[in-house]
């Protein structure tokens, strides 16, 4: 978690640099990054607060809160050696940057297949500007809400629209849809195989309590 965070953090960074290099920053954006940064920054701190409290309960209302909840699980978890081992944070932190990177390289891809003529920079601004969209919204896994930012973003930064959103669902479905797929057939397979395991158990179990 700390070492998503700060690879999110130092690309959104670089982001609004890349903006502000070709005077397309605005306040708006400005602000986006602003409040992802203090979110990036929480997360992890909130996590840490929460593994140095140990097992000592929560305020009321903080327990009632689903997001410190599952932080508490998940970090209760974690092998607090985990946390110390700073080559073992960066190496995540490293890895992250990499997804979004390649994230953004597929989206580059994309647009390229639809003949448009445009940087690695303009794939990597607005994919990271719908990220950050999502990561602040509460819609699950960004469903409308990031087709809608990268679109956005993309014709903001000279790409038609009709090629941004072409572009954009292309990398959703590369991205999310088409992985969901064997996902699906993974759990089902593994539900399938849990039952049968359990009926197998049982039948087992009841001819072992037969009488002789």
């Amino acid at each position: 978690m700390i070492g998503y965070y700060a690879a999110y953090a130092v690309l959104a960074i670089a982001m609004l640099f890349i903006l502000w290099l070709h005077d397309r920053a605005t306040v708006f954006m400005a602000g986006l990054v602003t409040s992802f940064l203090l979110v990036a920054l929480a997360i992890p701190s909130l996590a840490l607060w929460l593994r140095q409290r140990g097992s000592r309960p929560l305020p009321p209302r903080l327990e009632h809160i689903g997001v410190v909840r599952s932080l508490l699980e998940t970090v209760a978890q974690a092998p607090s050696a985990l946390l110390r081992d700073r080559p073992l944070l960066c190496m995540v932190a490293l890895y992250n940057g990499l997804i979004f990177l390649a994230d953004a390289a597929s989206l580059f891809a994309c647009l390229l297949a639809l003949d448009q003529p445009v940087g690695f920079g303009t794939a990597f601004i607005a994919l990271i500007m719908a990220s950050i969209v999502v990561t602040l919204g509460p819609v699950p896994l960004g469903l409308g809400s990031f087709e809608a930012t990268s679109t956005t973003t993309l014709h903001l930064l000279g790409v038609p629209v009709e090629a941004a959103f072409a572009a954009t669902m292309l990398l959703r479905i590369l991205t999310l849809w088409l992985p969901l797929l064997p996902g699906v057939v993974l759990l089902q397979w593994t539900q399938t195989k849990t039952r049968n395991h359990r009926s197998e158990m049982t039948a087992s179990s009841s001819e072992t309590d037969r009488p002789g």
